[in-house]
């Protein structure tokens, strides 16, 4: 197998976040990114009947046929009704139900699997996309893994291109328009690696989609670091910082890949983000000698930092906080060792 996806997800059929979806045809003319958004719109948005189908159409309708899609989902209870009743193209031929489903004429198979086991789960309902990838990673077959998040949509040749700048020696970061959402009656985003068009761009400037490394690589670093399960980012500034220690290939600009706003994200929050300082101190901090997963760990001092902000900022620490910060760490190697017996 030549490409893994990862695709974690907790996207459920919310009724309201697909009519909202769909509610973007009727501005349609506003977008601005132009025709081929439009033409990828009309093409897998239009006709979808579950909030998955969009992505999941987008691959398997690519021009590159080598890969699987790990889909790694938070509700492994909705797994079958999933992709019996919304992921599978009209024409269901040949379909097996189960941990493997074939499409005839398409890619390889495409895996359901539940979520491993987190600490994040015991110690409440926090965002463990993290989680999810790192299962991703430990079942996947591909000589190269391609992250993606779900509600995006991209052109038929995205893996293509990412295959072929491998086989360059070049890893791919996608250009990225997120947070796509309707304000004033118009269609809008946020451009990622604006002005970072050429092949100069580094490992360090990755996102935990959109973007493509070799297992070889991402085992030797220790996988993604579940330490920031517990905030809502962080995981893709340490990732790439380990990367570029050990990474021989360089990193070129790949096609676009639209995100759009997830429903929730929509309403206004009513407090900070409660990462942000987070995010900065794990940017500051030293790069670590050792290349090993959860290679780096917040000081007392910094952990001071971050408990005044949080106390000044959002007000009472939450009680699971000294939890957060003390997660076991987490073992690629042996994960999939145990996998595979």
């Amino acid at each position: 197998m030549n490409i893994s996806v990862i695709l974690p997800t907790y996207r459920r059929n919310c009724q309201e976040e697909l009519n909202n979806l769909h509610n973007y045809d009727k501005y349609m003319s506003t977008n601005q990114f132009g025709e081929e958004f439009k033409q990828l719109y009309d093409k897998y948005v239009k006709d979808a009947i579950h909030i998955l189908n969009p992505t999941i159409w987008c691959l398997l309708y690519q021009t590159f046929k080598d890969f699987e899609i790990v889909l790694c989902h938070k509700y492994p209870e909705d797994l079958d009704n999933l992709v019996r009743d919304y992921i599978i193209p009209k024409s269901k031929d040949e379909i097996n139900l189960g941990s493997v489903i074939s499409y005839k004429g398409k890619i390889g198979k495409v895996i359901g699997i539940k979520e491993k086991d987190s600490i994040w789960h015991k110690l409440g309902d926090y965002a463990t996309v993290n989680n999810n990838r790192n299962t991703g990673i430990i079942n996947a077959i591909g000589e190269l893994l391609f992250f993606l998040d779900d509600m995006t949509i991209f052109n038929e040749n995205l893996l293509q291109t990412v295959w072929d700048n491998y086989k360059d020696g070049y890893y791919t970061t996608c250009k990225a328009i997120k947070r796509i959402k309707i304000i004033d009656d118009k269609i809008i985003g946020t451009e990622k690696m604006k002005g970072n068009e050429g092949n100069d761009i580094p490992n360090t400037a990755t996102w935990t989609y959109g973007m493509s490394v070799s297992m070889k690589e991402c085992l030797k670093i220790g996988g993604m670091d579940e330490i920031w399960d517990g905030s809502f980012g962080g995981t893709d500034t340490d990732f790439g910082r380990r990367l570029a220690q050990v990474s021989r290939y360089k990193r070129k600009l790949g096609p676009t890949i639209y995100e759009f706003s997830h429903y929730a994200e929509q309403k206004k929050r009513k407090k900070t983000r409660d990462d942000e300082i987070f995010r900065q101190i794990c940017r500051q901090s030293p790069v670590p000698k050792h290349i090993v997963a959860n290679s780096w760990k917040p000081t007392d001092s910094e952990r001071l930092i971050y408990k005044k902000w949080h106390e000044s900022t959002i007000g009472e620490l939450d009680k699971n906080w000294d939890k957060f910060m003390d997660v076991e760490l987490f073992d690629m190697k042996k994960e999939r060792s145990k996998l595979n017996g």
